[in-house]
C-alpha cells in the first residue's frame, strides 16, 4: 500500500491538473455558451473519444505490458525497438484511416449524432485531431511502460498548465471553435513535451523492421481493447444521439453534468492509479504478487474516491454551481442516480486490472461485452418512459453487472482472493452510499447532509488499518512541516 501511494502520487497530481483544466474549460463553456453549447461540445467530445478508441487500435495496454515484460526479462535494445516501431506503424495507419473516413462521411455523421447535417464542419475538425490524439496516447503508454512516472508527470503538468492559461481566452473569443481548439491542445502540448523528454532521456528508438509477432500480439490484445472501448463508446454515442435528437442539445447539456462527474473526473483518477498497477501486475512472477497489487488497487481506489462520490451525492448543488452555473441544477436527481453506479465502476476497474495485465483474452471479451450491452439495452427500454433518469438507471445497473462479472472472471482465471478487510471496506461504503441516496431523495435538509458527511470519520476508522492511518498521518505531518 505504501509503495502504491508513493508511485501513484505523481500520476494523481497529473490527474488533478487535468481535472482543473477540464473544470476551466467546462466552466467557460457553461457560462459563455449555455446548456445548448455545452450539449453540442459534449456530443463532440464523446465522438472524439470514440474515434480515438478506433485510432489507437487499443494498443496502449499491450504496449505498456510488452515494454514492462521486456524490461523485466532483460530483453535487448533491438526487441524494445521493434515494440516501438510496430506500435507507431499500427497507430499511425489506423488513426489516419479513421480520420480520413470521418472527413469523407462528415455530413452523414453529423446527421446521425445530431439529427442535423449542418454540424459537419465540427465533425471534420474533430476528425483532424485524431492522429495527434492517438500518437500522444501511444507515447504516454510507452513512458508508463518504462515506469518513468516523473518524466510523464513533468511533461503533462507543463502542458496542462499552458492549456489552462490559453483556454479562457480561446473559448471567450472563439466560442465553440475555441473549445475545439483546446481539445486539440490537450493532446498536442503533452506530445511536444514527450518528444522533448525523449531528447533528454531517450525512450523512443526504432528498429529497422516491423516485428510480425509483436504486431500480432498487439493487434490481438488491441482488438480486445478496441472491441471494448469502441463498443462502449459507439453505444454511448447512440444513446446520447437519442438525447440530442429527441430532447434537444440543451437537455444533452444537462446530462453532460452527469457525464462529467461520473464518467470523466472520477475515471481520470481510476486511470492514473491503474496506470501504475498494470505494469506491476504484468511483471509479477506469481499470482500472490498480482493478488496483492489488485487488493491494494481496490483498497486505494475505494478510499480515495468514496468521499468524493458521497460529497457529490449529498451536496451536488455546490459542485454544479462551481463548475457550471445555476442553470444546470436540474441535473441533480439524475446525477445522484448515476453516482450509485459509479461505485461499482471503481470495483469493476480494480478487478479487471488482473485480466488486462495478464492478457486473458476470452475473459476480457466477456468483460468488455457485458457493460455496454447492458447499458444500451436498458437505456433503450427506459429512455422512452423515464427520459434522462432512465439512462442514469441503466448506467447504474450495467455498472453493477460489470463489477460482478469482472470479479467472477478474475476469480475463475487467477484464483483472486479479496481480503476480508476489503470486503468490510466495500460493504460499509456501499451502505453509506445507499443510505445517503435514500435520505436526500426525501429531504434536502442540511442537518441530514452534514450528519451523513460526518459519517466519513467512523467510516475511515472502521475500514482502515492502523498501518494505513500511520502512513497518512506521517504524510499529513510532512506536508505541514515544510
Amino acid at each position: 500500500m505504501k509503495k502504491l501511494i508513493k508511485a501513484t502520487s505523481l500520476l494523481t497530481s497529473v490527474s488533478l491538473l487535468e481535472m482543473l483544466l477540464r473544470f476551466i474549460r467546462t466552466k467557460f463553456i457553461a457560462v459563455l455558451l449555455g446548456a445548448t453549447g455545452t450539449g453540442l461540445l459534449s456530443q463532440l467530445g464523446i465522438f472524439l473519444e470514440t474515434l480515438r478508441s478506433y485510432g489507437t487500435i487499443g494498443t496502449r495496454r499491450a504496449v505498456i505490458r510488452q515494454i514492462a515484460e521486456a524490461k523485466e526479462g532483460g530483453a535487448g535494445r533491438l526487441s524494445y525497438g521493434e515494440v516501438i516501431n510496430t506500435s507507431f506503424f499500427l497507430v499511425l495507419l489506423a488513426s489516419g484511416l479513421v480520420s480520413m473516413v470521418s472527413v469523407i462521411f462528415s455530413v452523414s455523421i453529423s446527421k446521425g449524432i445530431f439529427g442535423d447535417p449542418s454540424f459537419y464542419l465540427y465533425i471534420i475538425a474533430i476528425a483532424l485531431i485524431i492522429p495527434v490524439a492517438c500518437v500522444s496516447s501511444l507515447i504516454a503508454a510507452i513512458i508508463k511502460g518504462n515506469l518513468d512516472y516523473t518524466g510523464f508527470a513533468k511533461c503533462s503538468i507543463w502542458a496542462y498548465s499552458l492549456i489552462i492559461l490559453i483556454t479562457p481566452v480561446s473559448v471567450y473569443f472563439f466560442k465553440q471553435w475555441g473549445a475545439i481548439l483546446t481539445y486539440f491542445l490537450f493532446f498536442a502540448f503533452p506530445m511536444v513535451g514527450f518528444f522533448i523528454l525523449n531528447l533528454k532521456k531517450r525512450f523512443i528508438y526504432f528498429s529497422k523492421k516491423i516485428n510480425l509477432k509483436i504486431m500480432i500480439e498487439q493487434f490481438h490484445d488491441g482488438f480486445n481493447n478496441i472491441y471494448g472501448e469502441a463498443l462502449s463508446g459507439t453505444l454511448k454515442l447512440i444513446v446520447t444521439s437519442w438525447i440530442t435528437s429527441k430532447l434537444g442539445l440543451s437537455e444533452m447539456g444537462i446530462y453532460q453534468v452527469v457525464i462529467t462527474f461520473t464518467s470523466v473526473y472520477l475515471i481520470i483518477l481510476i486511470q492514473s492509479i491503474t496506470g501504475y498497477t498494470l505494469p506491476a501486475i504484468a511483471s509479477s512472477v506469481n499470482d500472490h504478487e498480482a493478488n496483492e497489487a489488485v487488493n491494494d488497487t481496490l483498497r486505494f481506489l475505494v478510499f480515495i474516491l468514496s468521499p468524493v462520490i458521497l460529497s457529490l451525492i449529498l451536496i451536488p448543488e455546490v459542485f454544479i454551481k462551481l463548475l457550471y452555473s445555476r442553470d444546470f441544477l436540474p441535473a441533480i436527481p439524475i446525477l445522484r442516480i448515476q453516482l450509485g453506479g459509479t461505485f461499482f465502476v471503481v470495483l469493476a476497474a480494480s478487478f479487471s486490472t488482473f485480466l488486462v495485465a495478464k492478457g486473458k483474452m476470452k475473459a476480457l471479451y466477456v468483460s468488455a461485452t457485458i457493460y455496454p450491452l447492458a447499458y444500451f439495452t436498458l437505456s433503450w427500454l427506459l429512455f422512452g418512459p423515464l427520459k434522462l433518469r432512465g439512462v442514469a438507471i441503466a448506467y447504474s445497473i450495467a455498472s453493477f453487472a460489470a463489477a460482478v462479472s469482472n470479479y467472477i472472471l478474475t476469480k475463475q482465471n487467477f484464483a483472486l482472493k479479496v481480503k476480508r478487510e476489503n470486503w468490510v471496506l466495500m460493504g460499509v461504503t456501499f451502505g453509506w452510499i445507499v443510505v445517503s441516496i435514500a435520505a436526500v431523495w426525501f429531504t434536502e435538509q442540511w442537518v441530514v447532509k452534514v450528519a451523513l458527511l460526518a459519517f466519513g470519520v467512523p467510516w475511515f476508522f472502521i475500514s482502515s488499518r492502523l498501518e494505513e492511518r500511520r502512513v497518512l498521518w506521517d504524510k499529513f505531518r510532512s506536508v505541514f512541516a515544510r
